[in-house]
């Protein structure tokens, strides 16, 4: 194996473990935030105090100076982080987003676990139809893996032939890529549906503003594949914390969902559904890790109920 630039693979791995901090952009970050955060101006402002004594001592002394910085500062860059995440709780929602403008479905009596993927499938397709058929416009179904949106999508055409869907493939150029984005039009003469798989290229870092999308089902929970360097990880926190389980594979599934369900709304007016699909998502493990804006979800149980649900909030928009 041939290794280009790996005379520098010490440096630089070096410099990815290794935090600076320019006090121009510290100060500049003070300035900004002093009126309209003032608690966490006055974190800021005694990590400040700390470095400038730290500074002062070095200014004494040619010596080499050895100093516990761990425990001297993880109480002030403690306090930070608690004022930070006290301001963002207060204020960070309901400056862009109103809540209303989103419907979160909840469909809680389907299991994805791989030995029942086959028997809820047609019920999968089924509420994917009633999903779209509220409103003309674009839609994305997120799958976990591409072998469970490739025996969808045989099952979706032959049961419905007539609906416009385009699929992720496996081996995606940048030109396919773009092509699957521009077929998101903001205002289709045709409903729409893209199949996706859930943490791929589709599911994150992408922008669909206004009309160009309309709702996102996620089918499942979007838990990794098992491997060894996850367990690995999840025997490290069984040992650390008993979250064994929670940090190799729980925690990094609900991200993908996360990320995924974050495509429906991009920008102030957008408005939007989305649906969840898996009985896991009601468990309290799950429902601890919903957001705060996600509160208001709605259980479903049937199509029907879907179709009431939606034609409501299309109406209320």
């Amino acid at each position: 194996m041939l290794v280009d630039e790996a005379h520098n693979l010490v440096d630089r791995a070096r410099e990815m473990f290794s935090a600076s901090l320019t006090k121009s952009d510290f100060m500049k970050l003070k300035r900004d935030i002093k009126e309209s955060a003032p608690d966490v101006y006055r974190s800021l402002n005694m990590i400040n105090k700390f470095f400038i004594e730290l500074m002062k001592k070095f200014e004494k002394r040619y010596e080499t100076l050895t100093i516990d910085l761990p425990t001297d500062i993880y109480q002030l860059i403690n306090n930070f982080i608690e004022e930070c995440e006290s301001y963002l709780f207060q204020h960070g929602n309901s400056k862009i987003f109103d809540k209303n403008n989103m419907c979160l479905m909840v469909i809680g009596n389907l299991s994805t676990r791989y030995k029942d993927r086959e028997e809820s499938l047609t019920a999968i397709i089924n509420y994917i139809k009633s999903t779209a058929d509220q409103k003309l416009g674009n839609y994305l179904v997120f799958f976990p893996s591409f072998e469970y949106m490739n025996t969808a999508t045989v099952l979706y055409k032959e049961s419905l032939p007539e609906d416009q869907i385009i699929i992720q493939n496996r081996s995606i150029t940048e030109k396919e890529r773009e092509d699957f984005l521009l077929s998101f039009k903001e205002q289709p003469d045709k409903t729409l549906i893209g199949f996706a798989v859930l943490g791929g290229i589709f599911s994150e870092g992408i922008d669909l503003i206004g009309e160009k999308l309309s709702g996102a089902i996620i089918i499942g929970v979007g838990l990794p594949q098992i491997c060894d360097e996850r367990d690995l990880i999840k025997d490290y926190f069984n040992e650390t914390n008993r979250m064994g389980y929670d940090y190799s594979y729980r925690f990094p599934g609900m991200n993908r969902v996360l990320q995924a369900a974050g495509r429906v709304i991009r920008a102030e007016q957008d408005r939007g559904f989305i649906m969840l699909i898996d009985d896991r998502f009601l468990q309290r493990s799950y429902l601890d890790m919903f957001p705060e804006e996600w509160s208001n979800y709605m259980r479903i149980f049937n199509p029907e109920s879907v179709q009431k649900v939606l034609d409501r909030f299309w109406l209320d928009g």
